[in-house]
């Protein structure tokens, strides 16, 4: 196969990826793949290739030479794998700014391309990796922010699973991309709010641009992966990214509903054995059920012993001093616990920090007066997130005064309305 040499200079950078597929003698167990291409000629560029869902250890690590590079393995199976192509960054101790945050580049410059393989069922990929930005701004002058939003990778295979794999890919990508523009305006504007000294609109912008990923662009493409699920029930990759989302809670029964339909291969699948099985988990923190009681310490070290029926309504908020996104909600929580507190409103703060004096701090910070508990363990070993299968952050549920959940990660304005309807009653 010949490949028509693209120049640097070029405005667009095209990746030709091609994987296949052929079948080995009756000894060997399973077929060659076969991974090769074209990628702009950087000094020190390799290529590596990963499978997702193992320990990440790449299978293969090669070097780019002549713009060109190669990788043979016979120790694939089916799967999901990654193909990372990286460079040194040519300016290692840049400082650039990207709206009102100051980024640090060092290490490595690497784009990942995603990728579903099935030797048995596909025979060759193609992978176009293009780039919309100058070679200069790419390779050489890193600081500008939108070389990397600017990649983008289509894969063209005859594995229907694959070609549904690469839809979800890409789609991810532009909501990405409509993050990074967003953000960057928002940030802009925050700046110069900041630059008028006019701090109200400051903060406002700033938790917007801090939170408008998860409460705007997030929902709204899972809404877009739900509909596209009851088109493509038949394929493996449906429960895989079910078993991956992060609102399976709040749309327990549509993701059951979904999961129920699937048939063939998916309906068999161990991607949909561990969706089932994190439904199964959110069956103890659904509405209506009695949530489990919280545990840990007060910041003055005493044990937390929580008692719901000292309020007609706690809001139990997960958070911890280290993430962005959940401190952005503490001025409006702020508001709203100042505005209900004396009509039977109570908010109980569980942090996930591990780091006490960390924790002290953010507490201080962001006035936050309500109760504060933690047992100062991490995400994947506290007993709290255990108990409420917490796997993300910021997550809350409201409960009545019997403890029993009625409502789910519910903020602002929907937060302040809610309370409304239920403390007049």
């Amino acid at each position: 196969m010949n490949y028509k040499r693209i120049p640097i200079s070029t405005l667009k950078i095209l990746c030709i990826i091609l994987i296949s597929i052929s079948g080995l003698s009756c000894q060997q167990h399973h077929k060659e793949v076969v991974i090769f291409g074209q990628f702009p000629s950087v000094a020190n560029a390799t290529v590596s290739f990963s499978k997702q869902d193992d320990s990440g250890d790449p299978v293969q690590v090669v070097n780019i030479k002549n713009n060109r590079f190669s990788i043979k393995t016979n120790q694939l199976k089916t799967g999901f794998y990654h193909i990372n192509i990286s460079w040194p960054n040519p300016h290692p101790d840049t400082t650039f700014t990207r709206g009102s945050r100051k980024r640090f580049i060092n290490g490595s410059i690497i784009t990942t391309i995603n990728l579903y393989i099935e030797p048995d069922k596909a025979n060759e990929y193609e992978i176009l990796l293009t780039n919309k930005s100058s070679p200069t701004d790419l390779l050489k002058d890193i600081t500008n922010k939108n070389a990397f939003s600017n990649i983008s990778a289509k894969v063209k295979s005859a594995s229907v699973n694959g070609q549904l794999y690469d839809f979800f890919n890409n789609k991810h990508k532009a909501y990405n991309i409509a993050h990074q523009k967003l953000r960057d305006s928002l940030s802009h504007l925050a700046d110069l709010a900041l630059a008028k000294d006019d701090m109200v609109n400051y903060t406002a912008l700033t938790n917007q641009a801090t939170s408008v990923w998860a409460k705007e662009l997030l929902p709204k493409m899972l809404v877009e992966y739900r509909e596209n699920y009851y088109k493509n029930l038949s394929s493996v990759i449906v429960p895989y990214l079910i078993s991956q989302t992060t609102d399976l809670q709040e749309h327990y029964q549509e993701y059951t509903d979904i999961l129920n339909k699937l048939s063939g291969e998916a309906a068999e699948s161990d991607y949909t054995k561990a969706s089932y099985k994190r439904l199964e988990a959110f069956k103890v923190t659904g509405l209506k059920q009695k949530l489990p009681n919280p545990v840990g310490h007060l910041p003055n070290g005493q044990e937390f012993i929580y008692q719901p029926n000292q309020s007609k309504y706690t809001l139990i908020e997960f958070w911890a001093s280290w993430c962005g996104p959940c401190r952005a909600t503490n001025p409006d929580l702020l508001k709203i616990y100042s505005e209900f507190k004396d009509k039977g409103f109570n908010v109980i703060g569980v942090s996930i920090d591990t780091d006490k004096s960390k924790w002290l701090d953010a507490i201080k910070e962001d006035k936050l007066t309500w109760t504060n508990v933690s047992d100062l363990k991490n995400m994947a070993n506290s007993d709290n997130t255990s108990r409420f299968n917490v796997v993300e952050i910021p997550q809350n549920f409201l409960v009545d005064h019997e403890g029993k959940i009625v409502a789910i990660n519910i903020y602002e304005d929907n937060l302040q309305n809610k309370l409304k309807n239920l403390l007049s009653k």
